[in-house]
């Protein structure tokens, strides 16, 4: 009989401890706007967690601390590839997790970072 992987997060957090009964689980549909995962109960995930924890699970880190970048700076693909110096769609393909991000991307958000504090004090 095959193995049935466990949910990691139902077991780490607390606010969705109710989670770990499979009859429960199993009652899981889409959000009203197709933004997130609902059970019963007002028990809720966004979907956007839910790539981001996929992408942790296939050893992505590079598309996670890119997504969060994004998401921390409230920044469209469009405003990401513009204050990057790159094409959307490049931004698009490191976003989803498509393509690896380069090690100088990744320098690149925490200069851009850098930049824009200093812009602001």
């Amino acid at each position: 009989m095959p193995t049935v992987k466990r949910f990691e997060p139902i077991f780490r957090n607390k606010g969705l401890k109710a989670l770990q009964d499979p009859k429960l689980f199993a009652r899981v549909f889409v959000g009203e706007n197709g933004f997130s995962i609902e059970w019963p109960g007002e028990l809720d995930m966004y979907a956007g967690r839910i790539l981001e924890m996929a992408l942790e699970q296939k050893g992505r880190h590079d598309a996670v601390a890119f997504i969060r970048w994004r998401w921390k700076h409230g920044l469209t693909l469009t405003a990401a590839a513009e204050a990057l110096g790159l094409s959307r769609r490049q931004v698009a393909y490191y976003a989803s997790g498509e393509r690896k991000v380069p090690r100088h991307i990744l320098l690149a958000l925490k200069g851009w970072e850098a930049e824009q504090e200093s812009a602001v004090a």
